[in-house]
């Protein structure tokens, strides 16, 4: 054990020498790497249909069994790849009183579909010309049981860039139950379709 003492002892000795050296010498150098700049990404979603402007072309007395279809053009202008996905949005009611009620949300069923060839055709509202090939997002799903946020929602689109912009057409159909009971006569339900990309 004695021994091994001795060396570690010598060594650090001689390490104290030698620094001793280098702190003394005329020469140093350095280096320094390049500089680095970060800078944000940035994104930019639009739609066709305008504000204030309606994405069915009707939508009010209607009947059991009554259904319309809607189309919108979403584009993506950006410079990253970005996850793209819809969902419902403010959603709220009245009764035939004009009181705050969501029963007719249970008897509003919505399908929403996406072009599987970009554009697709249809948009502002329009869906002539659609892709007869969609892939399907929400099925006959209740407005009540739709997601309402990014999180829940289904359908992801997922462009790898949008510079140069990127569309694709999406298809909304709604369909007011047959079995609608006449208790809900005069009822609303009103629904935002909102698109996010993260």
């Amino acid at each position: 054990m004695r021994p091994t003492a001795i060396a570690v002892a010598l060594g650090l000795f001689a390490s104290g020498i030698t620094v001793a050296h280098a702190t003394d010498a005329a020469f140093n150098g350095t280096y320094s790497a390049p500089q680095t700049t970060f800078n944000t990404g940035s994104l930019t979603l639009n739609g066709d249909v305008a504000s204030g402007s309606a994405i069915f072309a009707t939508t009010s007395n209607l009947l059991p069994g009554a259904t319309g279809t809607g189309c919108i053009v979403v584009t993506y202008s950006g410079s990253s790849a970005v996850d793209i996905r819809v969902y419902a949005s403010q959603v709220s009611g009245t009764d035939a009183s004009g009181n705050s009620s969501t029963a007719l949300t249970n008897w509003l069923k919505f399908s929403i579909d996406r072009s599987s060839s970009g554009t697709g055709g249809g948009g502002s509202s329009s869906c002539s010309g659609y892709s007869q090939t969609p892939t399907a997002i929400y099925s006959n799903a209740l407005l009540s049981s739709l997601p309402t946020s990014y999180q829940a929602a289904s359908g992801s689109w997922t462009p790898n860039s949008g510079n140069p912009a990127v569309t694709q057409t999406y298809r909304i159909t709604y369909t007011l139950d047959p079995n609608t009971p006449s208790t809900l006569q005069g009822y609303t339900a009103s629904v935002t379709f909102r698109w996010d990309a993260y």
